[in-house]
C-alpha cells in the first residue's frame, strides 16, 4: 500500500499530473510502480499458497503487463541515450 508520507500527497487526480513539477511526477511513478509490484507479488504469493489451479489467462495478463513495461523501459532508455548523444 502507498505510504501516507509520499511526495505526491498533493496530487489527487490524474489531471493534476499534467501541471505538477517533473520531479514530483517521477517520484509518483517510482512510488506507484514499487507499490504495485509489491502488492501484486503479495497477492500472487497468497494465491500460490492456496495451491489452487490458477487460470492461464492470469499468466497471459502478467505476460502482457511485462511486455508493456518492457516497451516503456525501452522508450525511457532510448530517450536517455538520445539526450546524452545530443550533449
Amino acid at each position: 500500500m502507498a505510504s501516507p508520507a509520499r511526495s505526491d500527497a498533493g496530487i489527487k487526480m490524474k489531471n493534476d499530473w499534467k501541471s505538477a513539477e517533473t520531479e514530483t511526477v517521477m517520484a509518483l511513478l517510482r512510488d506507484s510502480l514499487r507499490d504495485s509490484i509489491a502488492d501484486h507479488q503479495l497477492i500472487l504469493d497468497l494465491l500460490m499458497q492456496r495451491e489452487v489451479e490458477l487460470p492461464l489467462d492470469l499468466g497471459e495478463l502478467l505476460e502482457d503487463a511485462s511486455n508493456a513495461y518492457m516497451g516503456m523501459s525501452e522508450t525511457v532508455s532510448t530517450q536517455f541515450l538520445t539526450s546524452r548523444h545530443r550533449r
